[in-house]
C-alpha cells in the first residue's frame, strides 16, 4: 500500500540540478500500527549533486575530507582515484564512509583486505560482493564472525562459478 513519497530537488537558474525521491510502503498485514516514515538520506542527493561537472576531481578529494560524512559519502561515491579510495577505505572513522569507498576499489588485493579485517559486517559485505577471489571469498564463508557477511560469501562464489 503507498505510503510516504518525499522529493527533493535543488534548483539554479529555473534549471533542476538534482533530484532525488524516497519513500515507504505501508505493509498488507501488520499486528501493529506502526508507521515508517520514508528515510531521506542526504549522502544520496549530495552523490548526485557532486557528480556536476562543476565539480572536479580536486574539489570531490578535498570534500572526502570533509567533517561531515555525509559529503564525505556523496564525494566517494564520485571519485575515481582508486589510491585515494584506498586511504578513505582504510581510514576513515565512518562505516558508511568506508562502505562507499569500498564499492568505488577495483583493488582485489585491498578488497580482500577489507572483506576479511574491517570490523563493521557491512563493509566486509560491500567487499565481499565485489571479490573475483575463490579463495578469499571461501576463507571469509567459512571464518566470518557474521552470519550475514558468510552467506554473501557464498552467493558471491556461487556466482562466479556460473
Amino acid at each position: 500500500m503507498p505510503g510516504e513519497i518525499i522529493t527533493i530537488e535543488l534548483h539554479q537558474n529555473g534549471k533542476t540540478l538534482v533530484e532525488a525521491s524516497w519513500s515507504t510502503d505501508f505493509p498488507l498485514m501488520s499486528a501493529s500500527f506502526e508507521f515508517k516514515s520514508a528515510e531521506v538520506r542526504v549522502e544520496d542527493l549530495l552523490e548526485k549533486l557532486l557528480h556536476l561537472s562543476a565539480f572536479t576531481p580536486e574539489d570531490l578529494a578535498e570534500l572526502s575530507h570533509s567533517r561531515i560524512p555525509e559529503v564525505r559519502i556523496g564525494a566517494v561515491a564520485n571519485l575515481t582515484d582508486q589510491a585515494l579510495l584506498a586511504k578513505v577505505a582504510i581510514e576513515d572513522k565512518e562505516p558508511d564512509v568506508r562502505r562507499a569507498a569500498v564499492d568505488k576499489l577495483t583493488d582485489q588485493a585491498l578488497l580482500a583486505k577489507m572483506a576479511i579485517e574491517d570490523k563493521e559486517p557491512y563493509v566486509r559485505r560491500t567487499a565481499v560482493e565485489k571479490l573475483t577471489d575463490q579463495v578469499v571469498l571461501a576463507k571469509v564463508a567459512f571464518e566470518d564472525k557474521d552470519d550475514w557477511v558468510r552467506k554473501a560469501a557464498n552467493v558471491r562464489i556461487d556466482e562466479l562459478r556460473r
